[in-house]
């Protein structure tokens, strides 16, 4: 998560589970906590590991939470909420320090310019290494074309209003988050790259 989405996200759960909490049912500082940084401590563990987490998904968390987790009016402990939380929607795939700087590198700027940067991007987060030559490079401009074209038809469709199968929401939705990994970390090119 970039910096403000983190800020954006860690105020979302402030808002939506935390103050909630404390409010509705007053929960007090564990036991366990000797001592009440201690429990702020682990309240702020919680805002930070479930900044992912959208308003709906806070909200049924906190339900969650209200219904099952609370046990003499004390918070549970921040591993069983993120244990809830997980169930509810497991955070996303953090990107390895490879992918980051290759998709901030002059070759993340070419293949966002060429088109083709959601598909490195997931040739990346799939493979070991580097594309190592025009072969893989090939390989994932044909992908990123195809791919392309299927994104293209089934916005297209969402807009619409027409149904689509599953697996084709499910694609379209992954290519989404896809793109928007990829669009953040490669930068547009202030000049022409060679694609």
């Amino acid at each position: 998560m970039t910096g403000d989405d983190l800020k954006d996200g860690k105020e979302r759960v402030r808002v939506h589970l935390i103050e909630p909490l404390d409010r509705l049912l007053g929960l007090k500082r564990p036991k366990r906590c000797r001592s009440n940084m201690e429990h702020l401590a682990g309240l702020a563990e919680i805002q930070n590991k479930l900044a992912y987490l959208g308003e709906p998904d806070l909200l049924a968390l906190q339900y969650g939470i209200r219904a099952t987790l609370t046990r003499a009016g004390e918070w549970p402990s921040p591993a069983v909420v993120f244990g809830f939380a997980h169930v509810l929607c497991p955070p996303p795939p953090s990107d390895s320090e490879k992918v980051v700087s290759y998709m901030r590198s002059s070759a993340g700027m070419a293949a966002r310019a060429g088109g083709y940067h959601v598909d490195l991007y997931r040739w990346l987060k799939e493979h070991s290494g580097v594309p190592s030559g025009p072969v893989d490079l090939r390989q994932i401009k044909a992908a990123a074309e195809q791919n392309n074209r299927a994104e293209a038809r089934l916005e297209r469709m969402d807009r619409e209003g027409a149904s689509m199968t599953g697996s084709e929401a499910g694609f379209l939705e992954f290519r989404k988050r896809d793109r928007a990994r990829a669009e953040a970390l490669a930068p547009v090119a202030d000049v022409e790259v060679r694609a």
